[in-house]
């Protein structure tokens, strides 16, 4: 006769339907916050490059130009220990040169490089370029998330075409890293988050017609 008060072990067969309870849970619960966290990571990204963009602005207001790629043998921005560039005094921390979802340790934003003809048509980038230069600040690119370790990008133009599709997520220039897209900062100081197959010729070059 068992004892009044004696505590009842589970049996295998409940603990089973415990565990697959549990299981379900954890499938369920695991990819909305995995989504959450890349979420906030989409979020530190845009605000890493309004904080590069208050430094370029800073520079501009200093210098009378938009940060150029580089000069003197500095970069416009470093993530390599010990090596300076012409934007650090303007930063207010380090942990805005990179994107949090980078897949490579020195992945780095990059300055729109445009230059020279390199499509057979001209193109001028905003970079080191005075207000004056800059017809369209609003819709022309300055800053955006590399998966590269690449100060500057210049092959921007080949987006927004039928035959190059948004890339997968990858260690390339150009990543869908947040939800299918990437950050950018435009020359005006505002971050939008765009796709690959939107990019257009028109926002990497100054020149009054680009199309």
């Amino acid at each position: 006769m068992a004892r009044a008060g004696a505590r009842r072990a589970f049996t295998l067969i409940e603990l089973l339907v415990v565990l697959a309870i549990i299981g379900i849970l954890a499938a369920i619960l695991f990819p909305v916050f995995a989504q959450a966290r890349e979420k906030a990571r989409q979020v530190t990204c845009a605000n890493n490059l309004r904080q590069i963009g208050m430094a370029i602005a800073l520079y501009r207001d200093d210098y009378g130009h938009y940060v150029p790629q580089g000069m003197g043998g500095l970069p416009w921005m470093s993530v390599q220990p010990g090596l300076p560039s012409l934007l650090d005094s303007y930063l207010r921390s380090d942990g805005v040169r990179q994107c949090p979802s980078r897949r490579l340790a020195t992945a780095q934003y990059c300055i729109n490089g445009w230059r020279g003809a390199p499509w057979g048509k001209p193109e001028t980038s905003p970079q080191g370029q005075p207000d004056t230069a800059v017809p369209r600040p609003s819709t022309t690119l300055i800053v955006w998330e590399h998966q590269v370790p690449f100060a500057a990008c210049i092959i921007g133009q080949q987006g927004g075409t039928p035959d190059t599709p948004d890339p997968a997520a990858g260690d390339t220039h150009w990543d869908s890293a947040h939800h299918e897209g990437f950050q950018a900062l435009w020359c005006d100081g505002h971050v939008k988050r765009m796709r690959y197959g939107q990019l257009r010729r028109r926002f990497f070059s100054i020149e009054e017609d680009p199309d």
